[in-house]
């Protein structure tokens, strides 16, 4: 029973299209271990090294790459003039077949067919010799065999050629019986036959060497339809059979077919060589003929059907076209017009093959003319009078649009920027944009392409929340990516924010005179502030709704930040890992703090209005009674928290004491006002650098979020335009804010009341004494003590 195992070896082609000869004309085949693998326990048959050994006139010289079953590698050789022809051009590779099964296998063919692409398909010839093992060598279990693959290339004129290939490899169990071998065959170089004079036949030489163990069969073709090939008795030349394992040669006699005349005295026809498998072209044969003088011809070839073909690689169509004349043609003429009947350029086929690849083209509206040139020179270019879609001297294909390089537009919101990502993408190729929202997150990312929504995936496009990048591996029409992102947090309309009074006010009504109750990290308990920054009203189409276990509900949009004792820091409404179905959150009732849980988490399909309120020094505001801060938690968790939401004041104090851990308002005066600076505590971001936040990173958030003019609610100012902050003492009752009104860098001085030792600023968590003076950086707010 016959059981054959095979490994496929593929070597990447670069692209070259000259077909070469070694001694015979070489199979079109892939160079590989051909079949299905099937390896058994014990281990299989593998390439183990493939190594460039040595080289002359290559420019490239590297190793190729290689795995168990494959090999890839590329050749450049350059010819600096026409007297280095002779020089030898090429390259050898030592390749190494490790058997590590238990099976004995046999070697049992090897071909190289090389792909070859030059301006001029005759710039060059390619051989290759394979030595150091036999077809029918054993390669015995558990050994290895090098064996070396020799690439020559004979130039014949200067210029730069590069070679790729296919090879076949084929190894197979020693005990099959299948026959092994090659079949090859040639004709010698510039056939010729003649016919002339009344000669009725002659013939060329054909060899065929048979390497196979067994006669093998084949048959020969002519692609010349006034010809056709015989035997010396003038019989139709059918099977022919070569003996096995010899070399013979066959007269191969041509005939002109009955009543054929012919315009020129010479006519060419392809041989072609058929065997089980596989053809091959042996090249060209000249036939001499009669010249018929009734047959003079002076009109240009006749095109038809001019087609052109989109190829999906950039700037290329092919065209193939129908073109008839008593003459051979000798070439084509070609000619590029644009939606204006520009001539954009010309093309000469240099032979008579009935298509052309056109390339260098930019997107754009394009039609072809086609022309052609016979052998008598007659020259469809000088004879044709107008050129159609139909058949004549001229023709051409039909106008179309083609598309090769896609545009790319970006749609982004005022807090996005794109840091990577190209305008326009070649056809197929893929498209990667990065973007940088801050530390905003993205609220929706809609990519279409070709006008249609594309859907999240690998056959559409990726969006990674972790580096902001898009991703769409194929492009194939305009891409449009449009982003939105959500800012850090908000509390949806009708919020109820806890006054300094005891009172509530609806969050939309909040303004920058508002004392407010806030949780004084200092201390432990409430204290009160006055609003450092205020989000202007903003829209969307959904929020989420908390139910917690006492019954109350807390409204929100994008993320904000809630105090969760459970966590003892401030965690996220949208981390979906903490802020959870029995999360404990903090709320503030009578000054002190109480456990709630979560109990329902909603998302809401319903357009609403949000907005954001931080106070200084402290950031939090107490919303619904919960202790709520900014969305970007890290600011609020900066240092951690002793117990009852206190910072811990020997790491803190380590740190605000140590100027060189702290941010200097010269560094951040370029983007931002000292009152912000200051009420924000921006000096202590420094301390941010341990979390990855650097300075820059630091600052691109501040411009985009709390100095974003598209967001902040901007200060009231006076007739000189000088901000007004609110100055109050607890002693005050105030009945005419404007009373209350500094202008900034302006000067507060403490009033002297009785029974008062010293006024507690809470926006500062410092003491003054009666009569100091206080200079005005924005609102505070002063504790008689």
């Amino acid at each position: 029973m016959k059981n054959k195992l095979s490994l496929i070896v593929t070597i990447i082609t670069i692209s070259i299209f000259l077909f070469t000869s070694v001694g015979y004309a070489i199979f079109s085949q892939k160079i590989g271990f051909k079949g299905n693998v099937t390896f058994k326990a014990g281990g299989e048959i593998a390439i183990t090294n493939a190594i460039l050994s040595s080289y002359s006139n290559l420019t490239n010289p590297q190793n190729p790459t290689f795995d168990k079953d494959s090999i890839t590698f590329d050749l450049t050789f350059n010819v600096e003039s026409n007297d280095n022809l002779d020089d030898d051009y090429k390259a050898v590779y030592e390749i190494t077949l490790s058997n590590a099964s238990f099976f004995d296998y046999e070697f049992a063919s090897a071909v190289f067919n090389p792909d070859v692409e030059t301006l001029n398909n005759q710039d060059m010839t390619v051989s290759y010799d394979i030595e150091g093992i036999e077809m029918g060598e054993i390669i015995p279990r558990l050994t290895t065999r090098t064996f070396t693959l020799i690439i020559n290339m004979y130039p014949k004129i200067a210029g730069e050629y590069t070679v790729g290939g296919d090879s076949n490899v084929n190894v197979e169990e020693e005990e099959t019986q299948e026959p092994t071998g090659s079949l090859l065959a040639s004709i010698p170089k510039n056939s010729s036959v003649n016919l002339r004079n009344g000669n009725v036949r002659d013939s060329v030489t054909l060899t065929v060497a048979n390497t196979y163990d067994t006669a093998q069969s084949f048959t020969l073709s002519i692609n010349n339809s006034n010809f056709k090939i015989v035997d010396s008795n003038g019989n139709d030349l059918g099977n022919l059979t070569v003996p096995a394992n010899t070399t013979q040669s066959y007269n191969v006699y041509f005939e002109t077919k009955p009543n054929v005349k012919f315009a020129t005295d010479s006519q060419t026809t392809n041989l072609t060589f058929f065997k089980n498998g596989g053809n091959i072209n042996l090249g060209s044969v000249k036939i001499l003929v009669d010249k018929d003088e009734t047959l003079l011809d002076s009109d240009a070839p006749i095109i038809s059907d001019v087609n052109a073909t989109f190829v999906r690689e950039e700037g290329r169509i092919n065209l193939t076209w129908s073109a008839t004349d008593v003459n051979n043609i000798d070439y084509f003429i070609v000619e590029v017009y644009d939606d204006t009947d520009t001539l954009i350029k010309t093309i000469n086929t240099d032979d008579g093959s009935r298509n052309c690849a056109v390339s260098g083209l930019t997107n754009g509206t394009y039609y072809f003319k086609v022309y052609g040139v016979d052998s008598r020179k007659n020259n469809g270019k000088k004879q044709a009078t107008s050129c159609t879609n139909s058949e004549g001297k001229c023709s051409r294909s039909t106008s179309s649009s083609y598309k090769w390089v896609f545009t790319v537009t970006y749609s982004l919101d005022s807090y996005t920027t794109k840091t990577d990502g190209p305008t326009s993408v070649v056809i197929d190729q893929k498209l990667e944009a990065t973007f940088n929202i801050g530390n905003r997150r993205y609220e929706e990312v809609t990519t279409k392409m070709g006008g249609n929504t594309l859907t999240s995936g690998n056959n559409g496009y990726t969006w990674s929340e972790s580096n902001n990048k898009v991703t769409i591996n194929k492009v194939t029409g305009d891409v449009e990516i449009k982003i939105t992102t959500r800012g850090s947090g908000c509390l949806v309309e009708g919020t109820k924010i806890l006054l300094g009074n005891g009172k509530y006010k609806n969050i939309e009504n909040i303004t920058y005179n508002d004392l407010i109750s806030v949780w004084s990290y200092d201390h432990g308990s409430i204290t009160y502030e006055y609003p450092i920054w205020i989000e202007k009203k903003a829209k969307a189409s959904r929020y989420q709704k908390t139910t917690f276990s006492d019954g109350s509900e807390l409204k929100t949009y994008g993320y904000h930040g809630v105090f969760s004792p459970t966590y003892n820091e401030f965690i996220s409404v949208d981390d979906t890992f903490k802020f959870k179905v029995g999360t404990e959150i903090y709320k503030v009732e009578n000054g002190k703090l109480k456990r709630v849980k979560i109990v329902k988490i909603e998302q809401v399909n319903e357009e609403i209005n949000y907005y954001h309120v931080v106070s200084s020094r402290y950031y939090n505001i107490i919303a619904n009674d919960f202790l709520t801060t900014d969305g970007t938690v890290i600011l609020s968790n900066l240092y951690g928290f002793d117990n009852n939401v206190t910072w811990p004041k020997e790491i803190r104090n380590k740190i605000i004491n140590d100027k060189s851990k702290l941010y200097e308002y010269s560094e951040f005066e370029d983007i931002m006002p000292y009152y912000m600076f200051n009420g924000l505590r921006a000096e202590e971001g420094k301390y941010l650098n341990n979390f990855g936040l650097d300075k820059d990173t630091f600052k691109y958030y501040l411009i985009n979020n709390q100095l974003n003019e598209d967001m902040i609610l901007k200060v009231p100012t006076n007739n000189n335009g000088k901000r007004l902050w609110m100055v109050t003492n607890s002693n005050d009752d105030i009945l005419n804010l404007n009373d209350y009104l500094y202008e900034e860098g302006s000067y507060y001085i403490l009033p002297k009341v009785f029974g008062v030792n010293k006024w507690y600023s809470t926006s500062e968590n410092k003491y003054y004494k009666p009569l100091d003076k206080v200079k005005i950086n924005h609102s505070m707010h002063f504790i008689a003590n």
